[in-house]
């Protein structure tokens, strides 16, 4: 897993990272310096294909600081 400078996850050395939390699904922006892959694509669009919420966010190693 890597993070960027400031502690937020970002992705891992051959995955993408999602996090599942109260219903929602998050993943990094690609603004965080992760590489747009076809799994991550295929994981957003499914999870708007079954009418979940997904967002798009940052989270800290540290704990639940979101961004």
């Amino acid at each position: 897993m890597t993070f960027t400078q400031d502690g937020y996850v970002t992705e891992g050395t051959v995955d993408n990272i999602f996090i599942h939390c109260n219903d929602i699904l998050m993943t990094p922006p690609l603004s965080a310096g992760i590489l747009e892959g076809v799994a991550q694509n295929s994981v957003i669009h499914s999870a708007s294909q079954l009418s979940r919420q997904f967002c798009v966010k940052q989270k800290h190693k540290e704990g639940n600081e979101y961004e």
